[in-house]
């Protein structure tokens, strides 16, 4: 109507992306192709965004729309990713909050944060609260809990137990350790959904080697499938971060030329030795 013409795709898509939540510009756009992730894990992501996106039929099915997700496994697996995928695949503001966001503060500035956040949230949904190492922000309370981690926890609790559905607010956190989360949070239906995200197998690490070294060159005998048998056992941010190293390793070795000479084996050992502490 403004441009006084017919409507065409590129209406469409400007009306596609503008819906949603609107403070979406606070997380980055994730694709599908971004994460990498093993099969199953992928499977159950898929299906997860395809019942948020699609409630009528969700509901239509018997089914209840997920509410939230807790993402178990070990640092450096993707975990931030995922949560900031589904906010962008749902097309959701994104609220990320951390141990380190509200600890340290006096209790009532705390407690208004965490009121703030989800004020917020609810405000610009639909949106998405992402609750990194969620133990540390909602301990058991089988620990031992100074009074300023008690009040916050209740906090927590009050504001998750007072999301209705019409709120459209998902919740995402991670940890690695369940055994350390206030029983009370995992109760109900708030996280009843979990997926753990292990290591990247053998063709998930040939994949993630092979964007970490798109630009680099290997010696002769040197290859990325060879690379990935060796580098069992680590996490994506530790392969990105041995890759990175590797390459400064032989810039090193390179002396004062202005170029990074093909990698080595040699390379990547003491990369592994700088980033992990040992071979």
């Amino acid at each position: 109507m403004e441009e006084n013409r017919k409507i065409d795709v590129r209406d469409l898509l400007r009306a596609l992306e503008e819906s949603g939540g609107k403070d979406r510009p606070l997380s980055r756009k994730v694709s599908w192709d971004d994460v990498v992730v093993e099969e199953s894990v992928s499977e159950d992501l898929r299906c997860l965004v395809r019942l948020i996106n699609d409630p009528v039929n969700t509901e239509k099915m018997g089914m209840r729309v997920p509410t939230g997700l807790l993402l178990i496994g070990p640092p450096g697996t993707g975990k931030t990713l995922i949560a900031e995928l589904i906010a962008s695949q749902t097309n959701r503001s994104f609220y990320p909050l951390t141990a380190a966001d509200v600890l340290g503060s006096s209790t009532g500035d705390s407690v208004k944060r965490v009121k703030s956040l989800f004020a917020r949230a609810r405000e610009n949904s639909p949106s998405l609260i992402f609750l990194d190492e969620i133990d540390g922000l909602l301990p058991a309370t089988s620990r031992s809990l100074s009074q300023h981690d008690v009040q916050l926890v209740e906090q927590f609790l009050t504001e998750i137990s007072n999301l209705l559905p019409e709120h459209n607010v998902f919740l995402v956190g991670t940890t690695n350790r369940l055994e350390n989360i206030d029983a009370r949070v995992l109760r109900g239906g708030r996280f009843s959904e979990k997926i753990a995200i292990g290591l990247p197998g053998l063709k998930n690490r040939e994949i993630l080697l092979g964007r970490y070294l798109r630009a680099s060159r290997l010696e002769p005998g040197l290859s990325i499938d060879w690379l990935a048998a060796q580098l069992n056992g680590r996490a994506p941010a530790d392969l990105e971060a041995i890759c990175i190293t590797a390459k400064r390793m032989a810039f090193n070795r390179n002396g004062n030329a202005d170029e990074v000479p093909p990698l080595t084996w040699p390379d990547f050992e003491k990369a592994i030795q700088r980033v992990q502490g040992a071979a």
